[in-house]
């Protein structure tokens, strides 16, 4: 009866509903991430006799794995390389190609924060080891000297474990006492870097 039914429900016997899970990921304290993209010498270069091209442009691609803490705090090591070079058209280096390199390994200080129910914002910074390398014919020279680093990126959460993410970061490297032919405008030998890169993350 109507009464009975009534009764059911005041008395708490009716079945509870079932709730639907909620579509926040787990919060996970690693993240290793894998990226490429687009580097850019915003330094001044200057340029030797018969090079064409433009090494300003070139390829970076990084890695990195961070630890952040519950109050979105942690740290990082960083890998960053940028790869690019130049032709020369005048003898008696005609033809041939002179490829630049820069290579970048940095511990990082993270902060990270939660910007709704699938997106991660993140900025870190660093200090560590910088080589810059020429080679040409099968004979390769490097450099050694240090750097610092600025990254500020963001990540969608595909899943529990993977996301999609997007950085944009400076890395300026300094080597003493060297000549290089990308010099800054205070004649320091260094390479000042702006990238842009994206790639997976795998979090765990």
């Amino acid at each position: 009866s109507t009464a009975a039914r009534n009764s059911s429900i005041t008395s708490g016997t009716v079945a509870p509903q079932p709730q639907t899970p909620g579509l926040t990921p787990e919060r996970m304290p690693f993240t290793v991430a894998v990226n490429a993209g687009y580097g850019r010498v915003i330094s001044r270069m200057e340029m030797m006799d018969g090079m064409s091209g433009n090494p300003r442009n070139g390829l970076n691609i990084n890695a990195v794995m961070q630890w952040t803490s519950r109050i979105g705090m942690g740290a990082g090591l960083r890998y960053s390389g940028y790869f690019s070079g130049t032709d020369y058209g005048q003898y008696p280096l005609q033809d041939e190609r002179l490829k630049l390199h820069v290579h970048y390994i940095a511990p990082e200080l993270v902060l990270r924060q939660q910007a709704g129910k699938r997106w991660d914002l993140h900025q870190t910074i660093g200090f560590g080891y910088a080589t810059y390398g020429e080679s040409m014919r099968g004979i390769t020279a490097s450099i050694n000297g240090f750097g610092t680093h600025v990254n500020i990126g963001a990540a969608y959460r595909l899943s529990q474990h993977f996301a999609l993410g997007l950085a944009v970061a400076t890395i300026r490297t300094v080597y003493p006492n060297q000549e290089i032919i990308v010099v800054d405008d205070n004649t320091t030998a260094g390479i000042t870097l702006l990238t842009i890169s994206g790639g997976l993350r795998i979090l765990f």
